[in-house]
């Protein structure tokens, strides 16, 4: 959001600027030439409508391009921020005071110079004397009796209208905004003009932050590309191989095993619209930025302009809300099933009477999310984020509706795995058939929590110290604007936000699908993939097809094939689902439950 109009400054300079300017040029009067009014580059064009005349005036020592810069000098100082009215009469007051009417006798040869009329200096007063003395800065309004002493006489510096030859400007004048009236890094507002013409010239309106942000530069930005990009492109292809995996093998399709299943599917389509929907758009800021001029953060209010194109950065930050709403439900009932395995010594039998109550609320509670975030209108793209997402000026809606949820469940699900991880280091997993892969498979659910912990944690401390550093980040960007629209220079932040931090948010939020691949894909998953594979290399597509059909379904004998390798595999495999199907009767924890 724009900051607060400097107003103290861009008056105080502008006045200042001005009073100098004229005295000079009244005083310069005893050496002067005329020369063809070639419009003002330099004050990108402001003067231009308001000198109507053929020549102006150049003194001794000075060049058109100086004079012209002169007059930029004071009309660059009022800017957006400055109260219309004003603005039209300070900028009057400069142009018609920097471009002095010249023209030359014919007779004489002598040059002469036409000054701006009285009312041109008293437009200023009427127009800026309010918005002066509200600043403090009335001492400083121009003085419309002031005198200047030439050869001997004394000339009024603003001659009264009528009765000498004087400059005023042409009547029904407007002079139209452009960027030369937005100090760095804000932008002229194109798209805007209607709007604002026709609700008030507020600077706010006139003068946008700009998209990309431009707290960080060009190659930072790049870099935040890149990792996301990347990132995102390895948790999704390890993700969908885990969903592919949890499919197609028979004992993962079992409870507590499905638990892991919709992390990877939550994952894997994070990881897709993360990717998909950049590439859809053309890029990463086309997504997030709109097509306008200048571009801006796309919202749920202009998602429909420029034949909406915005509208893929709001679905994107519909699935980019529920999906990770989704899975921070399904990782607390995730601690929750290893807290009743490990400390409270329950089967999977027991755990498996709740699974339609966590089906309930992980799925339920974040569509109520969204739908109230719809209906207040508050998705859309973040400041530096290479994404769209949850996007309100209100707190209230984002700690209701994500921060405060995540925390809740970041505080049970801290409980519960302590005392889990506690209870596993001292016990000696006191389950029936204790084997080795099934204490790999325990330490495998406690790592996964342990990781997603840290991934679920960061975002609510990233959001934290967001809000501690608002504050100085609004004032900081403040500073900026004014010291840029005083000084009409690329002013720096002289504070922002820490790129590490963000940097660490984005990779964050774009490794869902590597954390659960390192800690879900384990040896029992890839020799079955070993021998699928190899099925299809060494058999007919016949015997491959029988072979993939008993896998899959988990019946049958896998090997009646040729390659005694094979037969072995299949029977051991077998075995493995008969013990499942014995343990699913007494109600223990098995190696392929996990």
């Amino acid at each position: 959001m724009p900051p607060t109009p400097p107003h103290r400054p861009l008056i105080a300079l502008f006045i200042l600027g001005l009073v100098g300017l004229l005295c000079a040029t009244t005083a310069a009067q005893s050496s002067v030439g005329c020369v063809p009014f070639q419009g003002s580059p330099a004050t990108s064009g402001k003067c231009d409508p308001v000198v109507t005349y053929s020549n102006v005036y150049v003194a001794l020592g000075q060049t058109y391009e100086s004079v012209d810069e002169g007059a930029a000098n004071v009309t660059k100082l009022a800017g957006a921020f400055v109260p219309y009215s004003c603005r039209q009469a300070l900028i009057t007051f400069a142009c018609l005071g920097s471009f002095l009417e010249c023209s030359v006798d014919t007779t004489t040869f002598t040059p002469s110079v036409v000054l701006p009329c009285r009312s041109v200096c008293e437009r200023v007063l009427t127009e800026c004397s309010a918005f002066a003395i509200e600043n403090g800065l009335a001492s400083l309004l121009p003085d419309c009796d002031k005198t200047v002493e030439l050869n001997g006489v004394v000339y009024p510096a603003f001659p009264p209208d009528g009765l000498v030859d004087c400059n005023a400007p042409p009547a029904g004048l407007v002079v139209g905004y452009s960027q030369a009236d937005c100090p760095y890094p804000l932008k002229y507002n194109q798209d805007g003009e209607e709007y604002y013409q026709n609700n008030g010239y507020e600077g706010m309106d006139i003068c946008v932050y700009p998209c990309p942000d431009p707290m960080f530069s060009d190659g930072e930005w790049a870099g935040v590309i890149v990792v996301d990009i990347v990132l995102n492109f390895l948790s999704f292809w390890l993700s969908f191989f885990l969903v592919v995996t949890f499919l197609l093998m028979p004992q993962k399709r079992r409870f507590p095993a499905l638990i892991f299943f919709y992390f990877g599917l939550l994952s894997a389509i994070v990881g897709f619209v993360c990717l998909f929907f950049p590439a859809v758009r053309g890029g990463i800021e086309p997504l997030v930025c709109t097509e306008g001029t200048p571009k801006r953060l796309v919202t749920m209010s202009n998602a429909g302009e420029h034949d909406g194109g915005g509208v893929v950065c709001i679905i994107q930050g519909i699935i980019l809300y529920y999906c990770p709403m989704a899975a921070m439900f399904w990782w607390l009932f995730l601690v929750l099933t290893v807290f009743e395995l490990i400390v409270l010594e329950r089967s999977t039998n027991f755990i498996k009477r709740f699974h339609l109550f966590y089906h309930i609320v992980a799925w339920g509670f974040p569509l109520i999310g969204v739908v109230i975030l719809l209906a207040s209108k508050n998705i859309g793209a973040l400041t530096g984020v290479p994404s769209c997402f949850m996007a309100t000026d209100h707190e209230a809606y984002g700690w209701v509706l994500f921060y405060g949820p995540l925390a809740t469940c970041l505080i049970i699900g801290s409980i519960l795995m302590t005392l889990s991880v506690i209870k596993f280091a001292r016990i000696r997993f006191r389950f029936s058939g204790h084997t080795k892969d099934k204490i790999e498979q325990l330490v495998r659910m406690i790592l996964l929590v342990m990781a997603y912990f840290l991934i679920l944690a960061y975002p609510l401390a990233f959001r934290i110290y967001q809000r501690v550093i608002q504050d100085d980040l609004i004032d900081a960007l403040e500073e900026q604007v004014t010291c840029s629209a005083t000084t009409a220079t690329e002013c720096g932040l002289t504070y922002r936000l820490n790129y590490g931090s963000l940097l660490l948010e984005v990779m964050d939020v774009s490794c869902y699908g590597i954390i659960i691949f390192i800690t879900m894909c384990s040896s029992d998953m890839l020799i079955w993939w070993y021998y699928l594979l190899k099925a299809w290399a060494t058999q007919s597509p016949r015997d491959a097809l029988d072979i993939s059909k008993d896998m899959i379904m988990g019946s049958g004998k896998w090997g009646e094939s040729k390659n005694s390798t094979m037969t072995k595999s299949s029977k051991n495999t077998n075995s493995h689902s008969q013990s499942f199907e014995d343990d699913e009767n007494d109600g223990s924890i098995n190696n392929e439950d996990l």
